[in-house]
């Protein structure tokens, strides 16, 4: 038992450390994930879990900005924790796949198989660092479906009985989890033969995660985000987007999608009981993701969900041919890291190489954050700014913010103007809202000019814009419109900011 317990120990160590010198490769500041922070961060200055300042739940991870301010209490800085957390769950999920693999029968090497092609997925590399819940909510996936390749049992034992604080707290990290929770509870209750077994479960888990939702719907008067309402209503006018999103997964993913559709199509036994559940949860999650539109961020994020799973399907459909699943595997597993780290790999309307990608955003991290202390050291508290980049230049300035694309904005949410045609989650805005708020500051996309987005067209349009704001240069490469009578008032107390008519900053 020691020697297996070492063995383990180095197997998951040599791991981890290849998942650490993967995502520090391709690490990237997130400006999404600073938007937890900037709620933390307020919660931690007395403001409550508030968007600095403005009482709106942004963020749709319910338990993630918790759990980062638990870790910030242990010492790190709020990036830090939040980066470490997202790492660590990176190492959950790795020590989650190959321990499910040994304990169902797997050698040492067939579980570390699945372990490792997580370690060398770009995709997850990625978001294994970069401060989002993804990862964490793609392992509580795993952990969660693991029940159901023990299902071939008549009746399900007691140790099966941590199912629903797993699917509760799969729940709090993404709402998603629901649909993932539904399957599982319903093939548990029909393996049971128990529909009121099955009953009894999806009551629990509701009663459970009412306290949670009422606390929320006191908290910001509404049941759901504003990121929900800022992303959802489109009906089916985003399909198109999320079919391209398939469409660039499938392209990307080939090799591992044809080892799942052969373990579906010639091990349909060996995976047992478990394969019509695991079908399901497969094709639902490509569904309700093709359905919302996709995602517009670096690679495929949002069918990471599922990805750990899938792996770990295909690893336990093929554990009596270990030679050629491995050599299977690990041919998948490289095609997977060569064409995201030095192939064109798309999730929007670009297509470029992962590092290419990981270089621009560290880029941008630099001249938002830039901007956020230029705003901080210039602007007196209580200056409200508008912007879209709504997570790295809000956290640094700690000014009231208007998010220009409603994601933490309740009334653009709820009621901006829309346009399809932009990509999934900047589709929402209203010009003349931001401007009856009488913003100090405003940053419209491109700097000098409006980028596509509905509020910055609606902006520009504005007489009240044209006449009253004029850009001032924040950072050597950023400007920003302020208003004229701030100007004025800074001027008073001996703040000089470098303000020009818009040809001559042009």
């Amino acid at each position: 038992m020691q020697e297996i317990n070492i063995k383990n120990a180095s197997v998951m160590l040599a791991l981890a450390a290849g998942l650490g010198l993967h995502a520090w490769h391709v690490y990237a500041p997130c400006d999404d994930a600073y938007i937890y922070l900037v709620y933390v961060n307020s919660l931690f200055n007395g403001n409550g879990l508030t968007y600095n300042g403005a009482l709106v739940q942004g963020f749709s991870s319910i338990l993630w900005p918790w759990l980062i301010s638990l870790v910030h209490l242990l010492g790190p800085e709020l990036p830090d924790a939040m980066q470490a957390l997202s790492f660590f769950s990176g190492v959950f999920v790795v020590s989650a796949i190959y321990f499910m693999g040994c304990r169902r029968g797997l050698s040492t090497w067939q579980a570390a198989v699945p372990a490792l092609g997580l370690t060398i997925t770009g995709d997850f590399a990625f978001y294994s660092g970069n401060g989002l819940e993804t990862i964490l909510f793609s392992g509580l996936v795993l952990v969660a479906s693991g029940c159901l390749f023990d299902s071939d049992r008549e009746r399900f034992s007691r140790r099966h009985d941590f199912i629903l604080p797993v699917l509760f707290v799969l729940v709090l990290v993404r709402p998603e989890g629901l649909l993932v929770s539904f399957i599982i509870v319903i093939w548990r209750a029909y393996r049971a033969k128990s529909i009121s077994s099955g009953a009894r479960a999806l009551a629990t888990l509701a009663v459970m995660l009412a306290p949670v939702y009422v606390f929320i719907r006191l908290s910001y008067g509404s049941w759901l985000p504003a990121t929900y309402y800022a992303k959802s209503g489109a009906g089916l006018d985003n399909l198109d987007q999320g079919l391209t999103y398939l469409a660039l997964f499938s392209r990307h993913y080939a090799p591992v999608l044809a080892l799942l559709a052969c373990a579906f199509l010639l091990r349909w036994q060996k995976i047992g009981s478990a394969a019509i559940p695991l079908l399901m949860i497969f094709l639902a999650w490509i569904a309700q993701t093709t359905l919302q539109g996709g995602d517009n961020m670096v690679g495929f994020r949002m069918y990471l969900a599922v990805i750990p799973l899938c792996y770990f399907t295909i690893g336990y459909a093929f554990r009596d041919d270990a030679q050629a699943l491995t050599i299977l595997a690990l041919l998948a597993f490289g095609y997977v890291f060569w064409g995201y780290n030095f192939g064109n790999v798309a999730a929007s309307s670009w297509a470029v190489p992962v590092e290419q990608q990981a270089s621009s955003w560290r880029s941008a991290f630099i001249e938002r954050k830039a901007a956020g202390l230029w705003l901080k050291e210039n602007f007196p508290a209580g200056s409200r700014v508008a912007l879209s980049a709504a997570g790295i230049t809000p956290y640094y300035s700690e000014l009231p913010t208007i998010d220009m694309l409603g994601l933490n904005d309740g009334y653009i949410a709820l009621h901006g103007h829309r346009d399809r045609s932009l990509a999934y989650a900047h589709q929402a805005g209203d010009g003349a809202y931001v401007m009856r708020s009488s913003p100090d500051v405003i940053f419209l996309f491109e700097g000098l000019r409006p980028g596509l987005f509905v509020s910055d067209r609606e902006i520009w349009q504005s007489r009240e814009f044209q006449k009253e704001y004029i850009p001032c240069k924040a950072t050597e490469i950023t400007w920003v419109w302020v208003k004229l009578l701030t100007i004025t008032e800074l001027k008073r107390k001996g703040i000089e900011l470098d303000c020009r008519k818009q040809e001559e900053a042009g």
